[in-house]
């Protein structure tokens, strides 16, 4: 099992530069899970992008409908924040890391996953903490 980050997922999505090195990580071979902040996190991405011009404002709703589709169809399944919330608090404090980058660290952690994640930071905090991270 793996469990997928907001960084990993969107660069995946939005075809960012490496996408295609997401993509062996969301397929159901790999029995991809998250937690529930990612789509609170990935919507803020296409609110960013629109608001950069990355992205048309337009283009907006049918990119999150489409997105949705993975959640719901897809492969990624979906896991409450709140199941892991205490101890993505612990290892905030340990790592000194935002609770919303550790909820994916305890998430991993309880599965005994590995984090795919694009954030370097992310990465090492996740090693840190003991757990395996792959750096997409």
């Amino acid at each position: 099992m793996t469990v997928i980050d907001t960084s990993a997922f969107m660069k995946f999505f939005l075809h960012e530069h490496g996408w295609e090195n997401v993509l062996p990580y969301l397929t159901t071979a790999s029995s991809p899970e998250t937690v529930d902040l990612l789509v609170t996190e990935s919507a803020n991405v296409l609110w960013k992008s629109a608001r950069t011009g990355l992205i048309e404002k337009e283009q907006v709703p049918i990119l999150y409908s489409s997105m949705e589709l993975l959640f719901t169809k897809g492969p990624l399944s979906l896991k409450p924040a709140s199941q892991f919330m205490a101890e993505a608090l612990s290892i905030a404090l340990f790592l000194d890391t935002p609770v919303y980058d550790a909820l994916f660290i305890a998430k991993a952690r309880s599965d005994h996953a590995t984090l795919v994640t694009a954030d370097r930071n992310q990465a090492l905090c996740t090693k840190k903490y003991g757990v395996t991270a792959i750096l997409v």
